[in-house]
């Protein structure tokens, strides 16, 4: 709806009919120029319904869209028909969102076999190029239903419940999948390779979400197969999100081999301030105190402390909110920027749940006494407008 007095924006939407061999029906490949605020088009002559209107192909505009009244019968059609990998991409991520709100919404909830069954589809359909394939096998933390954004907790639980169900379902294929993809070899350039390795970090992350030895087996064999630093990053931070027993000792041994390099300790500052097991903010106040970090430097701050700020399995607890609390204050006197962006962790606060929404704006509360305008502007400010103040 445009505001009043504005013009409706300009939107081409790209689309086709498809029938049920996947192809095009002829005559309704199109682009259709809507420049009201509503429309209709019609295609004349059409001989037998369609199995799938195929819209926003290509992405065609920046943009939400949702096709009201699509039901999962469709979607499922269109990942499997449509010739716009856009589209079955999206049909499947819409597809998860209706598995995820079910999780949410309802605890007994079953997660429909028929999704698990199209997945395995999927993963096994050995025309995709590796890309491709990575995105229809990712399954996000967040939904695509907005109302459900700030569920935090409720949405880890849910994406590793749907992780685990593809994973009891279809480990033979993952495992096959995963060992088929060689991604070691020489390169002449870091983007050599780089789709396979992008499915092979997908793969990873649905192979080791049960947490089992045999896992914890996986990601090991990884790491240690891994030619480069930058290809044990996704095996450490698998590992740093399981209860291997190797992984303190593994970290401490990629601590010593990476500290001297810039970049290869920044991204050990990052492995260690993803992990989800219960010692993170032990490891992250390790860290801190050690000679070789300089929290006045700005790469390893960062790295350092602001990928908790999307860890939402932990920083949604009480210890993980009071973590943030006192890292913002702290961090206001020295570096603003980054105190900024870790604050930005609690910028919906109005619209968090019931049983987090107290805490966090007694959190707020704490960072304006601390830091108050004359200390930094930008915190206060930051803190005073997501608690709605002037």
């Amino acid at each position: 709806m445009a505001p009043d007095g504005a013009l409706p924006f300009h939107l081409p939407i790209e689309l086709a009919l498809i029938d049920a061999e996947g192809k095009v029906v002829a005559g309704t490949e199109q682009v259709f120029e809507l420049t009201e605020e509503s429309a209709r088009l019609t295609f004349p002559n059409i001989a037998e319904p369609p199995a799938v209107a195929s819209l926003n192909r290509g992405y065609s505009f920046y943009g939400t869209f949702s096709h009201a009244g699509i039901d999962a019968s469709s979607l499922a059609t269109q990942v499997r028909l449509d010739p716009s990998a856009f589209n079955r991409v999206e049909a499947m991520r819409q597809l998860t969102d209706l598995q995820r709100i079910g999780l949410l919404e309802n605890e007994s909830w079953q997660i429909d076999p028929d999704w698990t069954e199209l997945y395995g589809r999927v993963l096994r359909d050995e025309t995709l190029p590796s890309a491709l394939k990575a995105y229809f096998l990712r399954i996000d933390e967040q939904p695509l239903d907005r109302r459900y954004c700030t569920w935090y907790q409720e949405l880890v639980t849910a994406r590793e419940q749907l992780m685990l169900a593809v994973n009891r379902a279809h480990r033979e294929n993952l495992l096959g999948l995963f060992n088929a993809l060689h991604t070691f070899g020489h390169r002449k350039s870091p983007k050599d390779g780089l789709e396979d390795r992008l499915l092979k970090h997908v793969l990873l992350e649905l192979i080791a979400v049960d947490d089992s030895p045999a896992s914890h087996e996986i990601i090991l064999k990884y790491h240690d197969a891994a030619s480069v630093p930058a290809d044990r990053v996704p095996p450490l931070l698998a590992l740093n999100r399981c209860t291997a027993p190797e992984r303190r000792s593994l970290l401490d041994r990629t601590y010593e081999e990476w500290r001297r390099h810039l970049s290869g300790y920044a991204n050990y500052l990052r492995i260690v301030s993803s992990g989800t097991c219960d010692d993170v903010f032990d490891m992250i106040e390790t860290e801190k105190n050690k000679a070789s970090f300089d929290i006045r430097q700005p790469t390893w701050a960062r790295a350092l402390f602001l990928p908790m700020a999307v860890n939402n399995k932990m920083v949604w607890t009480d210890r993980g909110i009071q973590w943030v609390t006192d890292t913002v204050i702290e961090l206001s006197a020295i570096n603003q920027y980054t105190a900024s962006r870790l604050l930005n962790t609690f910028q919906h606060v109005r619209n968090l749940r019931a049983h987090l929404k107290p805490k966090v704006e007694s959190a707020l509360e704490a960072i304006l006494k601390a830091v108050p305008e004359s200390v930094s502007p930008t915190i206060s400010g930051q803190a005073k407008a997501y608690l709605g103040q002037r």
